[in-house]
């Protein structure tokens, strides 16, 4: 018969583990009575638990999954942008997760491939760590950028991804077309009225101040015309 003494000093109780005809068993000793009680004991070692394919990827965010490992009471998540783990993502290293077999990594950087594994714990062990999962954050819709340099002038303009599309979070301020054939600039309002081919033109006629500041004013026909307006 195997025996362990535990000495528990805040409730002056000497706890005597026992194995009893194969069964864990406890028996509290308190002054002169004794109480007997059956316990199961932790395992001699954890398993690492599993860890299985992200999902949910955004811009900015991937879930992490695992499957549970027995007997476990806590679990720890590593994220990092290197399969080797020399660096990890603020705040994913080592994170406490408590029993979840899923976590929402957030605050990630778009179109980037990450590395996450998890390990187990309880009050008596550690797990080594699972296998690691590669997934990575997804693509918007203007390939993760945030400006865009136009080549017929070489201006920089702010960018943003809304839903599928592309859009310039500020406006245009090219004077040729694509193919870099001249926009004709017109002042005069008659003219602009009667303008077929396209045209623009600037706020107070001043492009000076006003084109650099807000960007041109083209007409419908400069918008539509073949050779292209928008840069790509």
């Amino acid at each position: 018969m195997k025996k362990t003494s535990i000495l528990l000093f805040a409730f002056c109780i000497t706890l005597s583990a026992y194995v009893i005809a194969g069964i864990p068993t406890v028996v509290y000793a308190n002054n002169s009575a004794a109480y007997i009680s059956d316990i199961s004991l932790p395992a001699g070692s954890l398993v690492a638990p599993v860890a299985t394919a992200g999902s949910g990827a955004t811009e900015t965010q991937i879930t992490a999954n695992w499957n549970t490992s027995v007997d476990a009471l806590h679990y720890h998540l590593d994220v990092s942008t290197s399969i080797g783990f020399g660096s990890f993502v603020t705040g994913f290293n080592n994170l406490d997760v408590n029993t979840a077999t899923s976590y929402n990594v957030t605050g990630l950087s778009c179109g980037t491939t990450y590395y996450y594994r998890v390990r187990a714990d309880n009050t008596c062990n550690t797990s080594s760590n699972s296998n690691i999962i590669t997934y990575a954050s997804a693509v918007n819709a203007c390939n993760c950028l945030n400006t865009i340099t136009d080549s017929r002038d070489s201006k920089t303009y702010n960018i943003i991804a809304i839903g599928t599309q592309c859009w310039m979070k500020e406006n245009l301020k090219a004077t040729v077309y694509k193919n870099s054939v001249a926009i004709p600039q017109i002042t005069d309002n008659t003219l602009w009225a009667a303008d077929a081919t396209g045209a623009y033109s600037c706020f107070n006629n001043d492009c000076t101040t006003n084109g650099a500041t807000y960007g041109m004013l083209y007409n419908l026909n400069a918008v539509t015309n073949a050779n292209g307006i928008c840069p790509t």
